[in-house]
């Protein structure tokens, strides 16, 4: 899944009219799988939750400066197209270790020791987490996007 979103984001890909639609998806299985997890485990940490939810701030906090590393424009076809370069990627990675590294500290104060990351809650919830650093830069992009739709409406008014 990483690998693929990373090739995304650095392909020439049209500004789409509907951008939430894959982050709301990811949200809803996301969720799905997070109450499932919950439903198979009675007991969970107070600091699973709190790592889980600094997490998703953490996402969208890092989706911000990734969005604007990211290309807006027209292509030679006239179509308005977005493109990450290799900061974007850069910031995936930075986005992919804060993830790791508070599934890891949180286990690490949770339980005293390494094993549980990423296999708890937080492991149940990326794709929330991805949903959120997804929708966050969507949304972004979205208003970087906004001016070049208003200028082509513009002109066809003239």
């Amino acid at each position: 899944m990483v690998g693929w979103i990373l090739y995304q984001q650095l392909r020439e890909r049209a500004v789409k009219d509907a951008p939430l639609r894959l982050p709301l998806i990811l949200a809803v299985i996301g969720v799905i799988e997070t109450l499932q997890y919950l439903s198979h485990h009675s007991h969970v940490a107070a600091g699973e939750i709190v790592g889980v939810l600094v997490g998703f701030v953490v996402a969208a906090l890092l989706a911000a400066p990734r969005a604007h590393s990211m290309s807006v424009y027209r292509n030679a076809s006239g179509i308005l197209v977005r493109r990450g370069g290799a900061l974007t990627v850069v910031l995936w990675i930075v986005a992919i270790a804060a993830h790791v590294g508070i599934g890891m500290v949180t286990s690490y104060a949770v339980t005293g020791n390494l094993s549980h990351a990423l296999s708890g809650l937080d492991g149940a919830s990326i794709l929330v987490y991805l949903a959120i650093t997804l929708g966050v830069q969507a949304a972004i992009i979205e208003k970087k996007a906004a001016p070049h739709r208003a200028a082509v409406r513009t002109s066809h008014h003239v």
